[in-house]
C-alpha cells in the first residue's frame, strides 16, 4: 500500500482550477502560502496526526449552472446506512487530529449561474465570504466521533460588507451530537447559543429527522435593524 510519512510541507503559490467543458461548472483553488507540521504520520496505521496547518490569504470558489433537476423516480438509500458503525463510511478507519488549525484572509465563494457580488446578506446563489479568519484547536476525526474546538471563525458577507464571527465547541458521535459555549456576533446582535441532539443513531435520525430530540438554549442581544439587506 501507499506509504507517505513527513514532519513539515510547505507550500507556495498553489493554483488549481478544474472546469467541466460539457456542464460549463468549475472549481478553483489558490494556496500563496500553506505549511503543514506533523506530529506523527503513518499511513499504514491510517494514522495523521498534524500538530499545526497554517494557510496565509487561501482562495476556493465553485461556479454551476443552473439546471432543472431530474424527479428521484427510483429512489436508493446512502450505502452506510443500517450499518451502525459510525462515521466508518465517511472518515475510512483513519484517525485523523490536528493541534491548531490557523486561517487568516481567505476567502470561499459559490456561484450559480452568475459570478456576481451577492445581493443580500444570505443569497443562495452568491454565497461570497470573505476577509476570512479561521482558528480551530483540537480537531478529530474518527470512526466513533468528530471534535472540534472553533476558537474563532469570522467573515465578511453581504453588499454591506457586515461581519460575521462564530466560537464553539463541537461534538459529534452517532447518539449524541451538541455544539457547546457558541458564541454568534452577526453585524451587531450577539447570541449565545448551545444545542445539543440525541438521535438514536444515524441510521434513525436519517430515516425520521423530525423525531431526534433536540435542546436548544438561546441568549441573545439583539438590534434588528442591523440585520437588513
Amino acid at each position: 500500500g501507499l506509504d507517505i510519512r513527513f514532519s513539515k510541507i510547505g507550500l507556495e503559490n498553489v493554483h488549481i482550477t478544474m472546469k467541466d467543458v460539457v456542464k460549463g461548472d468549475s472549481v478553483w483553488l489558490d494556496l500563496p502560502d500553506a505549511k503543514l507540521t506533523a506530529d506523527k504520520v503513518d499511513l499504514s496505521q491510517q494514522l495523521l496526526a498534524l500538530d499545526a496547518v497554517r494557510l496565509d490569504s487561501p482562495t476556493f470558489g465553485m461556479y454551476a449552472m443552473r439546471r432543472a433537476i431530474p424527479a428521484d423516480t427510483v429512489h436508493k438509500d446512502p450505502t452506510w446506512l443500517g450499518r451502525n458503525d459510525g462515521f466508518r463510511f465517511f472518515v475510512r478507519d483513519m484517525l485523523i487530529s490536528a493541534k491548531e488549525i490557523a486561517v487568516d484572509n481567505g476567502s470561499f465563494a459559490m456561484y450559480a449561474d452568475t459570478v456576481a457580488p451577492p445581493r443580500r446578506m444570505f443569497d443562495k446563489d452568491r454565497m461570497v465570504f470573505s476577509s476570512s479568519v479561521l482558528r480551530v484547536r483540537d480537531l478529530i476525526f474518527t470512526n466513533d466521533s468528530i471534535a472540534a474546538n472553533v476558537k474563532e471563525l469570522a467573515f465578511t458577507s453581504g453588499p454591506a460588507d457586515r461581519r460575521i464571527e462564530l466560537s464553539g465547541s463541537i461534538f459529534a458521535a452517532p447518539d449524541h451530537i451538541s455544539f457547546k459555549d457558541g458564541k454568534l456576533n452577526l453585524a451587531g446582535n450577539a447570541l449565545a447559543v448551545e444545542v445539543t441532539a440525541r438521535p438514536d443513531g444515524l441510521s434513525a435520525a436519517y430515516r425520521a429527522p423530525e423525531k431526534v430530540p433536540i435542546q436548544l438554549s438561546v441568549n441573545a442581544d439583539l438590534e434588528p435593524f442591523r440585520l437588513r439587506p
